[in-house]
């Protein structure tokens, strides 16, 4: 059974990561206050090439993102259900179903899973996807180190899997803790990155 202070650490964790999805949004004002400046590279201060879409904030310091409505609706909807899926990780967990957690981090989060496929490498060509599809809008909109740090949530998800499915056979769960908190941790460092328009 895990301890309740490192399930309060844990949720301490996952509220830092739905802090973060709150405050992706953007009031209608950010733009026409004239706040952001397009994203510049730090060593010559020229602009970034390919980065459009992409601004600094100079209110909170993140990178806003501008991505077509139907992208921006997408990505909103999977950051919400991944912290739905890591409560419900949470909540196998502190009933030591080790099992139950591996499942629900394969299937929701795992490489293996829907929300993982925009940030294989192969999403990143937006010349083989079909036009207007979510794969071609990933492609194009998402930058190449949001995509990095999705797959790298993503593949310690899975690793988390395997590692809570041990956990079933040793009823050992700090293991299965330590790897949880690779996945929030991936979270938390995309959040304080990025932000959609």
């Amino acid at each position: 059974m895990i301890s309740t202070p490192r399930l309060i650490a844990i949720g301490a964790m996952l509220a830092v990561a739905a802090s973060g999805i709150a405050l992706a949004e953007t009031t209608p004002g950010d733009h026409s206050k004239g706040r952001d400046h397009q994203m510049m590279q730090p060593e010559t201060g020229a602009a970034m090439p390919g980065h459009s879409n992409m601004k600094m904030s100079s209110a909170d310091g993140r990178t806003l993102l501008h991505f077509p409505p139907q992208m921006r609706t997408q990505m909103l909807g999977n950051m919400r259900d991944h912290v739905e899926t890591l409560n419900g990780i949470l909540n196998a967990l502190a009933a030591a179903d080790y099992e139950g957690a591996s499942k629900i981090a394969a299937q929701r989060l795992g490489l293996d899973s829907p929300s993982a496929a925009g940030c294989k490498p192969k999403a990143g060509n937006a010349s083989a996807a079909a036009p207007g599809s979510m794969d071609e809008m990933m492609a194009r909109y998402m930058p190449e180190p949001m995509r990095a740090i999705g797959l790298a949530m993503h593949t310690s998800a899975s690793e988390f899997a395997e590692v809570a499915a041990r956990a079933a056979t040793t009823h050992d769960a700090k293991p299965a803790l330590e790897t949880l908190s690779q996945v929030t941790r991936n979270c938390v460092a995309c959040h304080a990155t990025y932000r959609l328009q």
